[in-house]
């Protein structure tokens, strides 16, 4: 199991400084060491990234969204593409906010960034 505080304390990173690195506040990093709360695979490709970590020695319960994931691509025809890039097939029309969970979920098993993640216009 991977030790947050520990890998950050190595990379000679703030709680502050490594919240500012991965988008999201010092407190909530806070809580992430202290064991108050699970990172969210939201922020588990940049933190795993800033920390040298593979997302699943964090979070093993992510196996099995992984092959969640992998079936719920194939369903909803969800490709990738060079550079990291996922698209949803373009005659899909699906709700807001489960394709807001699909993206989350890419990149937690993907690791892709957000920014690249697009669905269809």
């Amino acid at each position: 199991m991977v030790n947050l505080k520990e890998l950050r304390e190595l990379k000679g990173l703030s709680q502050t400084e490594l919240a500012r690195l991965i988008g999201t506040q010092q407190a909530q990093v806070h809580r992430w060491e202290a064991g108050e709360r699970n990172v969210t695979p939201k922020f588990l490709p940049a933190l795993s990234r800033v920390l040298g970590f593979q997302p699943a020695d964090l979070r093993p319960d992510l196996a099995f969204m992984e092959q969640w994931t992998n079936r719920l691509s194939g369903t909803l025809g969800i490709t990738l593409e060079p550079g990291g890039k996922a698209r949803l097939r373009a005659d899909l029309s699906i709700p807001r906010d489960l394709a807001n969970q699909v993206y989350c979920l890419l990149e937690a098993h993907y690791g892709a960034d957000s920014r690249s993640i697009q669905a269809p216009k």
